[in-house]
Formats: C-alpha cells, structure tokens, sequence
C-alpha cells in the first residue's frame, strides 16, 4: 500500500547511502523509500523475489533535490537592459515557469517588494522562465525575452533577471502656419493625412520597422 506499516521492517540508509535487510524470510518483496520533504524519486519502487540463501543486491533508488530559480524584475529607466545603480525592482510582476517549452505553465510566482522573485520545488528538466507584461512597460532585457534554465539536483540559479522600461509617449498637432510665424494662432487648422514617426536613427527617413501614425 506504498505506506510503512506497523510491523513491517525497515532499515536506514548508512553515510554512503547504502543499506541492507538481512535474515529475510524467501518469497516476494516490495522494497519502497520513505519519502522526505524536498527530495523527488527519480526511479520507481522494485518488486524483489528472494529465494533461501540468495543474496541480492542494485536494488537503488535516485533522488534529486528539489532546486531553486529565481532573479528579480527591475525598472530600466535607461533601456539598456542591465541593472544599473539607482534603478529599482518592481513589486508585484507575475513570473512563469515552462518546462520543455511547450507552452504549458507549470508554475507562476510574483515580485516581492523589491521585485525578487524565486520558483522552488524545481525537479529535473529544462525550464524557460517568463514574465507577464503589464500595460505601459516594455520590456527591454533578456535578450530573446526569456530565460532557460535547466537545475542540476538542489541548485540554487539566481540572476534570471528581467528589466523593463515605462513606455514613453510623445504627443502634438500638426497644423497649417498660414502666416509663418511658427507658431499656431488662433484659427489655424490642423491637417488631417499627415503621417508623423519619432526616428530613433535620425536619418530623416521613415525606415522599416520605424512606428508612425
């Protein structure tokens, strides 16, 4: 019943991990861990049969120890998409956890106060690590907009970082300067068609991939 009950034998495993149950009646055997907080079994429970005088013996369980991702969401006041001094985290952003990248969300977590955060209970595998966007940001780092990460048993990954920069806005009106005087007087009309870009390469032209209304 996968449970140690009363009256059945047990044993504990010695410092290099092995152990042994000796004067056993021959017949049919279901060895089983006891499981322990923080620990995951990597390979299943064995039936062993044992016979009179038999000794047998690579009856092994695995275990890895559950790790740990974390890192921190930050304001990027410089959009350079690194951590630099005076820039602060961000409280209360949602992180999710992807394993095999699939598309299926295995785990989510939020910011602290600081804007830490940190998935625990990680078992084996290949994980990316996403952040929800909110409205008004954009996110300026990691490159690719995502983290990988694939935790060896009870490591401890930090440093999946995720920066973000408050969207600006820029507004004004177009309008037609009858008289000339660069300045918009009253009753001076503004013109509507007029197509207007902010160009980030100051090259004066309207290139590909360049944002305009």
């Amino acid at each position: 019943d996968s449970v140690l009950d009363a009256g059945e034998i047990s044993t504990v495993t010695l410092a290099d991990g092995s152990y042994s149950f000796v004067d056993l009646d021959p017949g049919s055997y279901t060895v089983r861990e006891v499981a322990q907080a923080g620990w995951l079994q990597t390979t299943p429970s064995q039936v062993v049969s044992v016979v009179s005088s038999e000794t047998t013996s690579g009856i092994d369980f695995g275990n890895f120890a559950l790790a740990q991702i974390g890192g921190q969401v930050f304001s990027d006041t410089n959009a350079n998409g690194v951590l630099d001094d005076g820039e602060t985290g961000l409280a209360g952003w949602t992180l999710t956890l992807d394993q095999g990248s699939n598309g299926s969300i295995e785990a989510t977590t939020t910011t602290d106060a600081y804007g830490f955060y940190r998935f625990t209970g990680v078992g084996p595998g290949v994980y990316t690590v996403l952040q929800v966007p909110q409205a008004g940001w954009l996110q300026t780092g990691p490159t690719g907009g995502s983290h990988t990460a694939q935790p060896t048993s009870g490591e401890d990954i930090g440093s999946k970082d995720f920066a973000n920069v408050a969207a600006a806005r820029i507004s004004g009106t177009k309008f037609e300067d009858t008289n000339g005087n660069g300045q918009r007087d009253a009753g001076e009309r503004g013109p509507a068609g007029w197509t207007m870009f902010p160009d980030p390469n100051g090259n004066g032209s309207l290139d590909a991939g360049e944002r305009s209304m």
